[in-house]
């Protein structure tokens, strides 16, 4: 359990965290996403060893939190347009929300 807290501590401190109610107009599976979400085709100019990271990715921390990457675009530099939404976890204090992160290096 403390690896999954510090883990999701990190985790807050290095991304943006946007209020679950601000944009989401979407619940999937209970995990707030922004309504205009999307995945990009790769381009042509973009680093083939990233394009297998793009699409959506679904879990669950330690079992109980659901959350989900997407990765909805790469830039021929290696940068990448990322989506992280986590759903409601009462027993942790942890509210629903997403946070939008331009530009994150990948590789």
């Amino acid at each position: 359990m403390y690896r999954f807290a510090k883990r999701l501590f990190v985790l807050a401190m290095v991304i943006h965290v946007v209020p679950g109610g601000a944009f989401a107009d979407r619940l999937v599976d209970g995990v707030p996403i922004p309504d205009d979400a999307k995945v990009v085709a790769p381009s042509p100019a973009g680093p083939e060893s990233g394009q297998r990271f793009l699409g959506a990715w679904v879990g669950r921390w330690g079992g109980a939190l659901k959350h989900i990457l997407i990765v909805e675009s790469l830039q021929p530099d290696g940068g990448a347009n990322v989506i992280y939404g986590w759903g409601d976890s009462p027993g942790l204090n942890i509210t629903r929300g997403f946070s939008l992160k331009s530009q994150l290096r990948t590789f």
